[in-house]
């Protein structure tokens, strides 16, 4: 479970691990759509930069796991079938 507070949930947990695991899209996702709930700035029209500095940090941890490169062989056949299903929900 994420909650609003908790921005370094994604990097915590082992740190040695046999296979990389990575964060299910979806919750990502819902994680970064909980954080953007709300106006992001104040009636006075100031940006309320403790909400941008957090959704920053999620952000930020999303490209750490992009970054990383694993020592295993890529599935060519799941990422075609990735892409053909992010280009049908896509519109």
């Amino acid at each position: 479970v994420f909650l609003k507070s908790d921005n370094l949930c994604l990097m915590g947990g082992e740190h040695v691990r046999r296979r990389p695991t990575l964060p299910a899209a979806h919750i990502l996702a819902m994680h970064i759509q909980q954080l953007e709930i709300g106006a992001f700035t104040l009636t006075s029209g100031a940006y309320k930069w403790p909400k941008l500095r957090t959704i920053a940090k999620v952000v930020s941890q999303v490209h750490a796991f992009q970054e990383t490169v694993y020592s295993f062989t890529p599935d060519l056949e799941l990422q075609a079938y990735l892409r053909l299903r992010i280009a049908h929900l896509s519109g």
